[in-house]
């Protein structure tokens, strides 16, 4: 049984994190290709019915699925996240977190974790609520940091326990009784520059005390890439390429961010019948 109490306390997430990420979220260039790349997963893999995003934040993905046609709730345990997400025009959020939600084991056919495990000391744990959630053959669609060499102190500011890789992130699902449907990176670009411009001056003990002090630096990293016309083309094609590969279900083969869908299977790791 999981202690659920042990569970929030292994959730390390800033208490102004919410709120920085809705100054950025609309100028993103970030926030908006995941969302374009998360649609895209959507469109080739549908949910079977409403579909639950947990830990949504501020409600930035709900409001572009809901725009899209998928019918969606935004589960968020952060007050701060769901009067953002209201303000957005949200209607179906629930201030909350999933295990407390009064609602029938094994009734949520399509559950959403974007950039949320990361946050969790043991996902695994995290992930059994999930799975008492879903229904069996439910549908678990999850994004995550990649990469553990790309450590630096935005993951730390950020609250995160650790970054991922493919493998280490369908090892984590399949062993939690799930089947892999489909696995990419997106960000293709990214790895090079996050390296470059974060995890190198981390090795080097550059940058600590900026970090969390200056939310203007976190607003241009998500921005600034627009001020340049030729550079602006060519990410705008290659995240277009990425779509693409997503539409045709092939895999990127790096990026500096996992994009997984996995079904859950009829019968749990504990090898009882899930009904």
């Amino acid at each position: 049984m999981t202690n659920h109490n042990k569970v929030e306390k292994d959730i390390s997430y800033p208490d102004t994190g919410n709120d920085l990420c809705f100054e950025v979220e609309d100028k993103s260039f970030w926030f908006r290709h995941r969302n374009d790349c998360i649609l895209e997963l959507l469109k080739q893999f549908p949910p079977g019915s409403v579909f639950f995003d947990i830990g949504g934040g501020n409600g930035y993905v709900a409001k572009a699925l809901e725009d899209n046609g998928f019918r969606t709730t935004l589960v968020e345990p952060g007050k701060s996240g769901i009067n953002n997400a209201i303000k957005r025009g949200l209607k179906n959020v629930i201030n909350s977190r999933l295990e407390d939600l009064d609602i029938p084991s094994h009734s949520l056919s399509a559950i959403g974790l974007f950039d949320v495990l990361e946050h969790i000391k043991n996902p695994n744990a995290f992930l059994e609520i999930i799975s008492r959630f879903l229904t069996t053959d439910g549908r678990l669609y999850i994004s995550l940091p990649a990469f553990n060499f790309l450590w630096s102190y935005e993951d730390v500011f950020a609250g995160h326990f650790t970054r991922f890789s493919l493998k280490t992130s369908k090892k984590m699902l399949i062993e939690n009784g799930y089947t892999i449907e489909y696995a990419t990176y997106i960000f293709s670009f990214l790895p090079f520059l996050i390296f470059l411009s974060r995890t190198f001056p981390y090795w080097l003990g550059v940058g600590k005390k900026e970090i969390g002090k200056k939310n203007n630096k976190i607003l241009n990293d998500h921005t600034e890439l627009k001020k340049n016309g030729i550079l602006n083309k060519l990410i705008h094609s290659i995240f277009q390429k990425e779509l693409k590969f997503i539409h045709k279900k092939k895999k990127m083969p790096i990026g500096s961010t996992c994009l997984l869908i996995a079904r859950k299977n009829a019968v749990s790791i504990t090898g009882k019948t899930q009904c």
